[in-house]
Parts: structure tokens; C-alpha cells; sequence
């Protein structure tokens, strides 16, 4: 997503203080992390700015606790702490993003830089660059020299989070029918060995 009033941002603007920064937190960050959003982009302070991999933080800087919003607190580079990881499920919600204020392009005009959301604040000008490949996006900030001064990637591999069982009930002495906390496709549902029972029960076949 992106637009031009960064929800976080201590450069040229400051996000605990203007209206418009302010609304753009509160009332769209939690939508967009509600439907699975990866990658938030925008301007308007004249810096460059990337946040850790957060979520649920819509207040001021100050409310902000790395125990509570920060779903990875290291730098997300390969060479570094490793990728940002989420899973491939399309929408899935709360499992982090990163917010970057790409402002820098044309001028810089400083700022505290002192954000704590954020991993990297730079007052230099340059610009971001955007790889994805598949599953894998890969970012960087070039500055003007060609020096690359950040970087990470984000990576979404398969859903390796199992759903919960929500309600089962006995259909009869052989069969039970179960509800599960997200959808069920028909592949899983034919492949047993996705499905176990404690105390040695066996499962032949399940259907949706």
C-alpha cells in the first residue's frame, strides 16, 4: 500500500503531532493489518525511514513496546538477522509489515530521526528499490552515491500454522464432523496424514 502521510515518521514531519499522520494510523493501519498488508510505502517528511516488522501499534511513538507490536525485531536482511517471514496465505492477518517513509528522492530536510518503530533513518538522499520474485521481496536504499545504506526482504513461504478445531460432534459410531478455524481445501481434506487422533484412532478419509 502507499500513500502520502507516513503513519510513522520523525524527519521533517512528525507523526505524533500532525492530523493527517495521525488519522492515517488510527483509522487505516488497522484495516489494512486486518487484511494481511506486507509492505506500506510514503513520503511527505524529506528522509528515508523503515520501520522492524510490527503490527497493532496505532499510537504515539511513545506507547510504542517491541514485546507487544514488533512481530521481528531484527534487520531483516539476508546477510543479517534473516528475512521477515509470514506465511503464503493470502490475507493473513497480524503477521507483520513494514512501514518505510521513501521521501528522500528529491531533498532532504532533516528531523530527530528517532522514531522507535524504526530499524533505519537516514537523512541522505536517495531511493528505494523494489524486487519481488515470486514469494520474496527484496528492498534496498540507494543513496545518491550508489551506496547501498539498507536493506531488507520479506519472504512468504507455505502455511505451516495448523487451524484450531472450533466444535466436533458424532455423527455416528464411525464418523465425526469437525469445524476448523479457517477453510479446509479439498487437497488436505484428502490427505490423511494431515488429520490425527489421540489414543491410537486411525482416520481413513475426510471429506469437506
Amino acid at each position: 500500500a502507499f500513500w502520502h502521510h507516513p503513519p510513522y515518521t520523525k524527519g521533517s514531519h512528525d507523526s505524533d503531532t500532525e492530523t493527517r499522520l495521525v488519522e492515517m494510523r488510527e483509522n487505516v493501519l488497522p484495516i489494512l493489518e486486518t487484511n494481511g498488508v506486507d509492505l506500506v510505502l510514503s513520503g511527505h517528511s524529506h528522509s528515508y525511514e523503515r520501520s522492524y516488522f510490527i503490527d497493532g501499534h496505532y499510537g504515539a511513538s511513545g506507547s510504542y513496546d517491541a514485546g507487544q507490536h514488533a512481530v521481528d525485531s531484527g534487520d531483516g536482511k539476508l546477510s543479517g538477522d534473516g528475512a521477515y517471514t509470514k506465511s503464503a496465505a493470502i490475507g493473513a492477518a497480524h503477521q507483520g509489515a513494514v512501514y518505510a517513509v521513501a521521501g528522500s528522492s528529491g531533498k532532504i530536510s532533516g528531523g530527530d530521526l528517532n522514531h522507535p518503530v524504526m530499524y533505519s533513518s537516514l537523512n541522505e538522499l536517495g531511493s528505494m528499490v523494489l524486487d519481488v520474485d515470486g514469494g520474496q521481496l527484496n528492498a534496498i536504499f540507494l543513496n545518491s552515491n550508489g551506496a547501498i545504506r539498507d536493506s531488507f526482504t520479506i519472504s512468504k513461504g507455505p502455511d505451516t500454522t495448523p487451524p484450531t478445531l472450533v466444535s466436533a460432534r458424532a455423527v455416528d459410531a464411525n464418523s465425526i464432523e469437525v469445524e476448523f478455524s479457517e477453510p479446509v481445501n479439498q487437497a488436505s481434506a484428502e490427505t490423511t496424514a494431515n488429520y490425527s487422533l489421540d489414543n491410537g484412532v486411525s482416520i481413513s478419509a475426510a471429506t469437506l
